[in-house]
């Protein structure tokens, strides 16, 4: 078992989101956020970062990237200290250093990997790069004794999430389940609804 304090969060960066990408009339500052976890097998990196992008893609989200391995020292924690990772999903901003991590399995839902393989899904050729050790899953998976991978569809049809069962109770870690405040406020209306019509 771990603890609360074996999951450390790791700083990233941000990217900035346009004016006209928020739906508020104002930019937004998107913080890119990561977790290692400690667990007595062998470390888990959940996320991996802003990927490198095409000129314009730069220019519209202009990215403020903090490199993994200067975020894992933040930590006390090393790259070679991470033995899987697990993106939340295969967007641009949960993938960029997984060219760093080789060799480190990288557990996904097929859902998710069938996706990242349709053009402007993500960074081009992110699928297909055979230095990735991809594992695909269907479903819900348990990765080591007490971490868990849960699909928890909704930002994308292949997001996941991780459940850490720990001393202390239970974390969830979601990532970028749903983007906004509003988006989740509304889905736990409809989930609340329907439960109670059951």
């Amino acid at each position: 078992m771990v603890s609360f304090d074996d999951v450390q969060r790791l700083n990233l960066g941000y990217v900035l989101k346009p004016a006209e990408a928020t739906g508020t009339g104002r930019p937004q500052v998107v913080p890119i956020l990561a977790y290692f976890i400690a667990h007595p097998t062998g470390g888990v990196l959940f996320d991996a970062g802003v990927a490198p992008l095409d000129a314009e893609t730069e220019a519209y989200y202009r990215p403020h990237r903090i490199a993994l391995p200067e975020a894992l020292e933040a930590v006390s924690r090393r790259l070679s200290d991470v033995r899987v990772v697990v993106p939340c999903h295969l967007h641009f901003d949960h993938v960029g250093d997984l060219g760093q991590l080789i060799g480190r399995p990288v557990v996904v839902q097929r859902a998710e990997l069938d996706a990242a393989r349709e053009p402007g899904y993500t960074v081009p050729g992110l699928a297909e790069d055979d230095g990735i050790a991809w594992e695909a899953i269907d479903g819900e998976e348990e990765l080591m004794e007490g971490i868990r991978i849960l699909p928890t569809p909704g930002h994308t049809a292949g997001h996941q999430s991780l459940v850490v069962r720990a001393d202390e109770g239970t974390l969830v870690l979601a990532g970028q389940a749903l983007e906004t405040a509003s988006d989740y406020s509304a889905a736990y209306l409809n989930w609340a609804v329907s439960a109670s019509d059951e």
